[in-house]
């Protein structure tokens, strides 16, 4: 599936929001009608963004352009949860949207979102000009909404120690979980947002496609039927599988092919799921302005690389740089260059404002860059990605950056390490909670198989606790499996101890690499090294197995910070937490211009 996809900046109630429009691929018959189609808002933003993506390239494949968008508050749009209008920027992102299709050309806009923003697109049906509406998996209520978002806190704090959770205590009216901080504005707007107030536009027709894990209530359709609208609802089940674990990721055929019949153009061939991944070919370069988030930053998407398919985001202070240092931010896994939780987004703008600028990149096959042939799409150890990351320093350094400071999370701390220990021209890395040093084809994708320490920590933290025992006693505490923990432990123990006894006779026998002579290299080379970890993370258990001799004279002579926090989990969900990991690397960028200066 290919076509081109060119970014543009849309002015909602005078603040940019990101967008990308899709046309139809060359020789395909444009037609008349377009879609609108927003990201997912919360926890569907950063999981499903994928899904919204391929279904905006399955479209423009048949010939339907698509403009699809981040909503105010998430992804590179400006905005933010806390914001008390921003579920009216949400509806008002709509009517920009579909002003923009018809000024390409359109004849006709239709607008669709997944979840909650299926219940935003329609709140905001009629106002926005649009006809029809496409909704995946809608939510009947903004209330509704608020309690899955509580729930999923409640599951995230469930695995949480008494101590380890870095959250203040929530304001009365603001509401949090999922990573997400809700203001008072936007949570008495959430609670009155409902299906039943949409106002349907005459002869109005919806698309939609219920959730089907857990199967789906009908509210919403029934609602939309009581508004006036025709609604044809479509049973395809998939809505699970496509907010699944990142790298194991689908959109079911089926969707698809419901959104083409929909819009009367040929289903497309591809049986069962479809595995999503970026764009395999890109679009020509379009000429895309600058914008200026509040007061601390400009940005602008720019395309580098092999056939411009590397796509990123650069952020500039408002006024000159302080420094000639700049950060270069990596995905995380598959997640795209917002970061997990938007937590890239988040830093570059803080960077931004202290004078420090910033790239976002995807690398290629994931997010919105190209998979040329040499790619693996959807691959967050791809072969590519050296490549991508020396592509990058040299765009930063060509544009005027003299020193860069690589930060990743998780597959981008891997790809972050293994640039400084192949001699990458960078003054700094900072590795943020790297599940593996060394990735072998071997190794499983899914973060989940790496967390052995991880239980093994929680179970042993516990055996001091009397409602600890008091539970193994009473049979509620799988002994079975707990045993497995703890024999895991020990293999992984001892497997390193052997392998530091056959690396010390012969470096080359070392079953993955030699991390504590690697972090000397890269020291000695003049790159500072800052490790940021949860205290139950494997790749924390592994530096202090293999490196713990190394990072301790490294930190001494001052070439190495470790920071380890305890209690958070592997992409620092917690609102707090995201904080005072923004707080370590903005220390950390500046040990690099103070080393810079003193040079």
């Amino acid at each position: 599936m290919s076509g081109t996809a060119d970014p543009l900046w849309l002015d909602v109630v005078g603040s940019p929001v990101a967008a990308w429009w899709h046309a139809p691929v060359l020789g395909v018959p444009r037609q008349p009608r377009a879609l609108v189609l927003s990201h997912g808002i919360g926890v569907d933003g950063a999981f499903g963004r994928p899904a919204v993506q391929q279904l905006a390239l399955a479209l423009a494949s048949r010939g339907v352009c698509v403009l699809r968008f981040d909503p105010p508050g998430a992804g590179d749009s400006s905005g933010s949860w806390l914001d008390d209008g921003v579920v009216g920027a949400w509806q008002a992102s709509f009517e920009a949207a579909v002003a923009e299709a018809m000024r390409r050309g359109a004849a006709g806009v239709d607008i669709g979102g997944v979840r909650l923003a299926g219940l935003v697109a329609a709140t905001a049906w009629r106002r926005s000009g649009a006809t029809r509406l496409l909704a995946w998996a809608p939510v009947g209520t903004g209330k509704a909404w608020l309690r899955e978002l509580r729930a999923f806190g409640g599951l995230s704090r469930a695995t949480l120690g008494p101590d380890d959770d870095i959250e203040t205590p929530v304001p009365e009216g603001m509401q949090q979980g999922g990573g997400l901080r809700i203001g008072r504005g936007a949570v008495a707007a959430l609670q009155g947002l409902q299906v039943e107030a949409a106002q349907i536009p005459a002869g109005g027709d919806a698309l939609v496609v219920p959730r089907d894990d857990p199967p789906d209530d009908g509210h919403a359709v029934a609602a939309l039927e009581r508004a006036g609208a025709r609604v044809a609802r479509v049973e395809a089940s998939g809505y699970k599988l496509a907010h699944e674990t990142p790298e194991v990721r689908v959109v079911p055929a089926a969707v698809i092919r419901a959104a083409q019949d929909w819009y009367g153009v040929p289903a497309s061939t591809t049986d069962g799921a479809m595995t999503l991944g970026a764009e395999p070919t890109p679009g020509p370069r379009a000429e895309v302005r600058g914008i200026r988030v509040g007061d601390v930053a400009a940005e602008q998407v720019v395309r580098m690389g092999p056939a411009d398919g590397l796509v990123g985001v650069w952020a500039e202070p408002p006024a000159a740089p302080r420094s000639g240092t700049g950060v270069l931010f990596l995905n995380s896994g598959v997640l795209s260059h917002e970061g997990p939780h938007r937590l890239w987004v988040e830093s570059a703008r803080a960077m931004a404002a202290r004078g420090v600028p910033s790239l976002r990149l995807d690398f290629a096959g994931i997010g919105d860059s190209a998979a040329d042939a040499a790619a693996r799409v959807n691959h967050p150890y791809g072969p590519t990605i050296p490549r991508d990351v020396d592509t990058a320093v040299a765009w930063m350094r060509a544009r005027g950056v003299a020193r860069v400071v690589l930060v990743g999370l998780c597959s981008g701390a891997h790809a972050a390490f293994h640039a400084a220990r192949a001699g990458a021209p960078v003054v700094a890395i900072v590795c943020v909670n790297p599940i593996t040093w060394y990735w072998r084809e071997s190794d499983p994708l899914d973060a989940n198989e790496w967390m052995t320490f991880g239980e093994f920590t929680h179970y042993t933290s516990r055996v001091t606790e009397r409602d600890a025992w008091r539970r193994l006693l009473t049979g509620k505490v799988n002994i079975a499996y707990v045993a497995q923990v703890f024999a895991r432990r020990t293999r992984d123990v001892v497997s390193a101890w052997m392998d530091r006894v056959r690396g010390a006779q012969d470096p080359r026998r070392a079953r993955r690499g030699d991390l504590a002579g690697d972090l000397r290299t890269i020291v000695a080379r003049g790159t500072r090294v800052t490790l940021v970890f949860g205290s139950r993370e494997p790749g924390l258990d592994y530096l202090r197995l293999y490196a713990r001799r190394a990072v301790r004279d490294l930190a001494s002579a001052g070439g190495l910070h470790l920071a380890v926090a305890t209690g958070p989990d592997h992409t620092f969900t917690p609102w707090g937490w995201r904080r005072w990991v923004e707080g370590e690397i903005a220390r950390a960028v500046d040990r690099a211009v103070a080393a810079a200066g003193s040079a």
